[in-house]
């Protein structure tokens, strides 16, 4: 948490209250996101609290290091794959489907 706030401080102009809400909702955005997405449980939901945040890492951690094997690669990559299953949806073995399938069959 103080590397991510040393950094936050040194790129971002914003107030300390600011960038105390930004840590906490990169934290609970991958936190939460992370857990819907593994469980398939509102995919696209989670999707949505992910993609600023790796779109942060991008332009704020990563392209400042354009080294030969940095995380750039897999940012670009996992940002990809988000915007994938944002516009998919989730997959058969997602807990919306067995949701869904048991809505159909109690109606």
């Amino acid at each position: 948490m103080s590397s991510v706030s040393q950094m936050m401080e040194r790129e971002l102009p914003f107030s300390g209250f600011v960038l105390i809400l930004l840590q906490h909702f990169i934290i609970g955005a991958h936190l939460l996101g992370g857990s819907l997405l593994t469980l398939g449980l509102l995919t696209r939901f989670a999707c949505l609290i992910q993609i600023p945040v790796l779109l942060g890492a991008i332009v704020f951690v990563n392209a400042s290091m354009v080294r030969p094997f940095s995380e750039l690669f897999l940012s670009i990559m996992i940002l990809l794959l988000l915007v994938y299953f944002l516009v998919i949806g989730s997959g058969p073995w997602s807990l919306d489907r067995v949701i869904e399938q048991e809505k159909k069959e109690n109606d």
